[in-house]
């Protein structure tokens, strides 16, 4: 730059663009180069130079040269330091990332064309299914965009381009009510009460983890009714429990068959417990264990049904059963809010916004579901 002017300040210069008096940086700090330009002002530049020392000295300063694998590093530590992620969304994104290919991980930012990106785009559609595809797209716009932002890339060169695609059928989450039954019929034959209490709390539409989060200390037996309070979640990244996955506490109701079920399955939790030497009852202790004594895990559920969908030939996981809960539920004509308050849900677009949970709600669901089940 030939009218580059030094000014008072070290590592900062001025010069001449278009008729506009602009200012850059050329410094090094700590063995780092650093050189920018386009501050309009000699205020911004000084400023700015400040903030890229800080920044180097804490390792917050991002240099150009990175390769979409060093950069998702830093990425993620980001997402992570900042509290946007926790374990479990770290587990997802970095779960998306690996489905991205090495070739593109290997490249350096500046050298992934947009073509690239649109080839990797059809890729993926070959090979997952419409959901991955946009969430996997979705996070490498997110780390170029981030890049961008930054000024390590010029352009995201992801942005605008719109997930292709699958060429794989969707994945179908419909049980049918024969099917229900015949698998509710293979459970009772050839497994324990606690699978079949596993079973039969999934059938509420609970998620996996709600289940293996239940207590005896959140069962309340009424005359008429056994209510549940569902106030945890226990995932294989959080076995100690955690939070629901909305952050909301919820009631649901079960019928007095069902209830009897419960009762036996706390009553031979307790006795797992106890004959267990390392283990002790108490009424906050996880309900489902196995005969050893340890609580069920994330894998224990997760194979147990992958078992039973082998020897039944009917498609079966947790997830299935709450959406045939759903299902069932939706076909009565029950106000979508009661339906939503059951399953947890968050949100019922533009339905009843100002409704909350009760007790006669909750047992409605539970009632007209169970009617038409059984």
């Amino acid at each position: 730059m030939k009218n580059r002017k030094p000014t008072k300040y070290a590592g900062i210069f001025s010069y001449e663009s278009k008729g506009m008096k602009l200012y850059g940086l050329k410094f090094s700090h700590k063995g780092t180069q650093v050189q920018k330009q386009g501050y309009t002002s000699l205020v911004t530049a000084r400023q700015a130079r400040a903030e890229i020392s800080t920044a180097i000295e804490t390792g917050e300063y991002f240099k150009k040269e990175y390769t979409l694998d060093e950069y998702f590093e830093i990425y993620s530590n980001l997402k992570i330091k900042s509290g946007k992620w926790n374990k479990s969304s770290e587990r997802t994104y970095t779960t998306a990332y690996n489905m991205i290919s090495t070739d593109l991980k290997k490249k350096k930012l500046e050298e992934i064309s947009r073509q690239d990106i649109q080839m990797f785009n059809i890729q993926l559609g070959e090979k997952y299914r419409s959901t991955t595809i946009a969430a996997t797209l979705g996070l490498l716009s997110s780390v170029l965009e981030h890049a961008y932002q930054n000024e390590v890339l010029t352009r995201n060169r992801a942005k605008g381009i719109e997930p292709v695609k699958s060429n794989k059928p969707k994945f179908s989450k419909e049980l049918s009510l024969e099917d229900f039954n015949i698998i509710k019929k293979y459970i009772h034959d050839h497994y324990d009460i606690m699978v079949q209490v596993s079973f039969m709390l999934l059938s509420y539409g609970l998620r996996r983890g709600e289940v293996l989060a239940i207590r005896e200390s959140v069962v309340s037996f009424k005359d008429n009714v056994t209510k549940i309070h569902i106030d945890k979640s226990r995932t294989a990244l959080y076995p100690d429990g955690k939070g629901t996955k909305t952050g909301k506490n919820r009631d649901i109701f079960i019928t007095e068959d069902d209830t009897e079920l419960l009762k036996k399955a706390i009553k031979l939790s307790k006795e797992r417990y106890i004959a267990n030497k390392n283990t002790s009852y108490t009424k906050d202790a996880w309900l489902l264990v196995g005969k050893n004594g340890e609580p069920f895990s994330t894998q224990l559920l997760n194979n147990i049904f992958k078992h039973i969908k082998k020897k039944t030939g009917i498609n079966i996981t947790p997830h299935i059963l709450r959406h045939f809960f759903a299902t069932q539920a939706q076909s009565t004509n029950i106000n979508p809010r009661l339906i939503a308050n059951f399953l947890g849900h968050a949100n019922v677009s533009m339905t009843d916004h100002y409704s909350h949970p009760t007790d006669e709600g909750g047992i409605l669901v539970m009632e007209k579901v169970n009617q038409k089940i059984n």
